[in-house]
């Protein structure tokens, strides 16, 4: 009985972990750009051709974020003594990874670009210039440091 317990547990702590992270990768629009409209990769051109560059983060997100935390995750598996933390952290720490570019983009350029993760249709990047993007980048790496360096904690006491 006691080994079904813990399975639900496991099952529970991975399912609501990863809703925090897609909450947290969500936040940082909903606070400092509320009101403001998502704009198509088109609208964005015309509206802000000097930042079209930003176009590419998609890309950058999550092509970056692989090898990166790969080789975080590795050496902090092979380094700590408590494995179990990030063993349970993995998938939602790897959703607030992906967005690390991102937030670096927003506070460099400040534009937010919404990444959509998946291939269905009609997924595409929106984005939204704006001076709040650059608040909204700040919080979201503040919020991954913030969540990375619990783990590291945890993981190595």
């Amino acid at each position: 009985m006691n080994e079904v317990v813990a399975t639900f547990v496991w099952i529970a702590s991975i399912i609501g972990g990863v809703c925090l992270a897609a909450y947290l990768c969500l936040l940082p629009p909903r606070l400092f750009l509320q009101g403001k409209p998502w704009l198509t990769e088109e609208e964005f051109c015309q509206v802000a051709p000097a930042k079209s560059w930003c176009r590419h983060t998609r890309s950058i997100a999550v092509i970056s974020a692989f090898p990166t935390f790969v080789a975080l995750f590795l050496t902090v598996q092979l380094t700590c003594t408590n494995k179990v933390p990030l063993l349970v952290a993995f998938v939602p720490l790897y959703f607030l990874w992906i967005y690390v570019p991102v937030g670096l983009i927003e506070m460099i350029a400040g534009v937010s670009v919404l990444v959509p993760v998946g291939r269905a249709r009609g997924m595409e990047a929106r984005y939204i210039v704006g001076p709040g993007a650059v608040w909204a980048g700040a919080f979201r790496l503040g919020v991954t440091a913030v969540v990375l360096a619990g783990l590291l904690v945890a993981a190595y006491w």
